[in-house]
């Protein structure tokens, strides 16, 4: 039944009856008496009569009222109750403390509710990612169910699933909630939105079209926090080889790792400490900006306008900038500029997916970037992962923070505590690309790695 339900008496039986007509939604009965309606929150309504007179709903107050129940009066008797029943069960997962196995047997719970089931089930997913620290949330459709997975610390993990039947109802919120369009099923969309419920913290959705239904990668961004280098955990000697590397004056550095490794955090720690060093112009790109760091000048790149990544670079070449930063290099175009900027005498930092150093080498040849141009413009690298280790479960994602309010967790402590695991190294070009090697920077305690 779709709703808001309404039914008025109409004709003869409006001047004949008491029973007034009503409003109902999932969360309030709206009472049509003479004059504006009055509100009645559904959980207070304590049960619901079918009497010759029409509903009678009674309330927890003990107050009573008379509603008139419409052309089938048994639906109407059975949709207030049951939507009554639904809110006090609503408000009851509201307030408790779920772990992810219980949260997503509610979900399938309420996917089945007559009441914004699929509002509701995203609320739950949604709360589910925040509270456990999860980078990202996705929605996998199989036959007969949905898989949910959460990424924390470059780590997935299954949290459960729920019956195939919700999810393109679970789909279509959230794409409205991004902006997308709902009602189109077989394309790729992308949005984003700021969490309400979560303030500080945004969620960017990407789906795409799969064999049994559409699948979902949510990524949550939360407030970015940028005190320095020193606060990152990385060991002593790796933040001194990074910090002598960025002294040395132009060339393309790089913050290198796999998916969930830090790289975003190190880019903009990295970028706050040289911002609070001494009067110098720093300027980023990003695609889109994660966070807002003091001191520096961060644009965000529309791709509305028509400028691509490499395009957009070109332009902030123009603006006298000392130290450059490139949220990821995507493409040959942007990895072309950055290296072409490192020679122009420009202090160029950008973030690149790459699992080890050598990897990023190989990823560049395979990019087609000239040698001699890599030789010339590439200085270094920090390489960056996470490594399990024994203890407790740290607090929400290390590579996107969480602010005081985020903290707190609703899902116990049970996964080993990741620890850092730094390598700062240095470009050692030989006459051709097949005797390059890739050396520990001062103090990094790395062993020399040939580059592919």
């Amino acid at each position: 039944m779709p709703l808001p339900f309404e039914v008025r008496p109409g004709g003869w039986q409006g001047w004949t009856t008491r029973a007034r007509g009503f409003r109902l939604d999932a969360e309030v009965v709206e009472i049509l008496a003479d004059g504006p309606p009055r509100r009645l929150p559904l959980e207070e309504v304590e049960t619901v009569d079918l009497t010759p007179e029409g509903l009678r709903l009674t309330c927890r107050s003990g107050a009573r009222e008379l509603l008139w129940p419409g052309p089938d009066p048994a639906l109407a008797a059975r949709l207030v109750g049951q939507l009554a029943e639904e809110r006090r069960r609503w408000l009851s997962l509201a307030t408790a403390r779920l772990d992810a196995p219980a949260t997503l047997q509610a979900v399938a719970d309420v996917v089945g509710w007559a009441g914004d089931p699929y509002v509701r089930a995203v609320d739950l997913l949604l709360r589910l990612a925040v509270d456990t620290g999860a980078s990202d949330l996705h929605l996998e459709p199989l036959p007969g169910h949905t898989r949910v997975t959460l990424r924390a610390q470059a780590r997935l993990e299954e949290a459960g699933g729920f019956p195939a039947t919700g999810h393109p109802g679970v789909v279509a919120r959230l794409k409205h909630l991004a902006g997308c369009h709902p009602h189109l099923a077989g394309i790729s969309q992308e949005g984003a939105w700021a969490l309400e419920a979560h303030p500080g913290i945004e969620a960017r959705l990407a789906v795409f079209p799969s064999l049994d239904g559409e699948r979902v990668a949510l990524r949550l961004v939360r407030p970015l926090q940028f005190p320095g280098l020193d606060s990152l955990g990385w060991p002593a000697a790796a933040v001194r080889a990074w910090q002598d590397l960025l002294a040395e004056g132009p060339g393309l550095l790089l913050v290198t790792g796999p998916v969930g490794s830090g790289k975003t955090t190190a880019l903009y720690a990295t970028l706050a400490d040289l911002a609070r060093e001494g009067p110098r112009r720093v300027v980023t790109l990003e695609d889109p900006v994660e966070g807002k760091v003091p001191g520096i000048c961060q644009a965000s790149l529309d791709p509305q306008a028509g400028l691509d990544l490499a395009g957009a670079f070109k332009h902030l070449l123009r603006q006298d900038p000392d130290v450059l930063a490139l949220g990821e290099i995507r493409d040959p175009a942007c990895l072309r500029e950055v290296l072409q900027a490192g020679l122009a005498g420009h202090l160029v930092l950008a973030t690149f997916h790459a699992a080890s150093p050598a990897a990023a080498l190989d990823r560049m040849r395979q990019m087609g970037a000239a040698p001699d141009l890599v030789a010339a413009g590439l200085r270094g690298m920090v390489s960056l992962r996470w490594a399990a280790a024994a203890g407790p479960r740290p607090p929400p994602d290390r590579e996107m923070p969480p602010t005081d309010e985020t903290q707190g967790t609703r899902t116990p402590p049970t996964t080993p505590l990741p620890r850092p695991e730094v390598a700062v190294t240095r470009l050692l070009p030989g006459d051709r690309p097949a005797t390059w090697r890739l050396a520990p920077a001062m103090g990094s305690g790395e062993e020399t790695e040939p580059a592919p």
